[in-house]
């Protein structure tokens, strides 16, 4: 049976006012979570593409980045599910929801507007 982890309804844009391209907060993901769901709502038309990345800069003792270090923007790339790119386009103002089952060990997410929107969007995950 699955139970709610942790997640927020504003954990990504807070009612935001997002410029064209624009990203959102970078989240981090636990390792080895069995679904994530994607709550998304946006005041005009607009592609939400979801970004993820495994690994943030190196500490300054060269170790591995924890989840106080999130990586650069650059270091996100799309996340793929079965081979397709998980995206989600809302045709006008309106809300909906990304499920991402099997989430698997990528550490950070975030999610990038194609549009000038306001938004507000959150997360949910779920596991065992």
């Amino acid at each position: 049976m699955q139970v709610r982890k942790s997640g927020s309804a504003t954990s990504l844009w807070n009612n935001a006012s997002v410029s064209s391209n624009g990203l959102s907060s970078k989240l981090w993901i636990e390792y080895g979570t069995e679904q994530i769901t994607l709550y998304i709502k946006s005041s005009n038309a607009a592609t939400f593409t979801v970004l993820s990345a495994h690994a943030g800069a190196l500490t300054p003792e060269g170790n591995e980045a924890d989840r106080d270090t999130p990586p650069a923007d650059a270091e996100f790339y799309p996340l793929y599910y079965i081979d397709t790119p998980l995206s989600l386009a809302l045709g006008s103002a309106g809300s909906a929801a990304i499920i991402i089952p099997d989430f698997g060990s990528v550490g950070w997410l975030m999610l990038k507007c194609s549009a000038s929107s306001t938004v507000t969007a959150g997360h949910s995950v779920s596991g065992e």
